[in-house]
């Protein structure tokens, strides 16, 4: 299980994630790594973490992200990041069928509501996050979901992002 915790307030944003990955071993040949980042600065203007799948793409998932959105414009990230992960979840294949995987990311960004200085902003990316705080639902398609903007410079947002993978997956027998 990875957890993500994210807070954005008009002073500052924090995003804080485990490093620790569970892997479900299908041999003895299977390489163990206990540890991975899970947390990416993107273009020095948003901090974004992940909790779900450790490889996308054949590689870390940390490289994945990089190698999708280097050549991008920023202002995209977040659209091709959702494209992207719903095409490299759906290429992972039946096995994945009952995981999910969210993006967390928090920045600064110019906005509707600020288009001339940037305001905090929190973005979700996930094929799993449900409807109601707390529901994990792993779909087919990545939705993207922006944090309310804050109302005034008191007020902060802070969320966590997280869940254990299933009992039937901890405990699937080995192949």
């Amino acid at each position: 299980m990875t957890l993500i915790v994210s807070y954005i307030s008009h002073q500052g944003v924090i995003l804080a994630s485990d490093r620790r990955i569970t892997w479900v071993r299908k041999g003895v040949s299977d390489s163990y790594e206990d540890s991975e980042n899970k947390a990416i600065v993107l273009a020095g203007t948003f901090l974004m973490g992940y909790t779900g799948f450790a490889r996308l793409g054949g590689v870390k998932t940390e490289q994945w992200v990089c190698d999708q959105l280097g050549s991008e414009e920023p202002s995209n990230y977040f659209k091709i990041l959702a494209q992207e992960s719903t095409e490299a979840v759906a290429a992972l294949g039946q096995e994945t069928k009952d995981s999910g995987h969210a993006f967390v990311a928090v920045g600064f960004a110019n906005t509707p509501y600020s288009p001339d200085k940037p305001e905090p902003v929190g973005v979700t990316i996930s094929n799993a996050l449900g409807e109601s705080y707390g529901s994990w639902e792993p779909g087919d398609k990545f939705k993207i979901t922006r944090t309310s903007p804050l109302a005034n410079d008191n007020d902060i947002r802070l969320n966590a992002v997280g869940i254990a993978p299933r009992l039937s997956v901890i405990e699937r027998p080995s192949i």
